[in-house]
């Protein structure tokens, strides 16, 4: 099961599906969604969103690139599918979490100095 978090974790660029994933490792589908859900409590589909998204979010906050260029990095076909799983997930769109980020660091950095 490592092996396989360390594939998606190098290849959620990519896309991946359950079956693609079972076939590079000689695995029955159903077999491998039992082992990964009972390893990691999610599943194969789950991790690969969570992790695109975490990576998203990297790209938001220390990249100026588009969200469709953002989208199309972390493995999204369609930028609107992005920002509604980014959306489902983080509770704010992916433009959204880009300004409350940048807002917050400008606040931190124009706090006045103690003496």
């Amino acid at each position: 099961m490592e092996n396989i978090l360390r594939y998606i974790d190098e290849h959620y660029m990519e896309d991946l599906s359950l079956s693609g994933l079972a076939n590079e490792y000689f695995l029955a589908p159903t077999y491998l969604a039992k082992k990964f859900k009972d390893k990691t409590g999610q599943t194969v589909i789950q991790y690969l969103e969570k992790r695109r998204i975490s990576s998203a979010k990297d790209l938001l906050i220390f990249s100026d690139r588009s969200i469709s260029e953002i989208a199309s990095m972390t493995g999204y076909n369609d930028s609107n599918y992005f920002a509604r799983s980014f959306k489902k997930i983080c509770g704010i769109t992916p433009s959204e979490f880009r300004t409350k980020v940048r807002r917050k660091k400008t606040d931190n950095y124009f706090t006045p100095d103690e003496d």
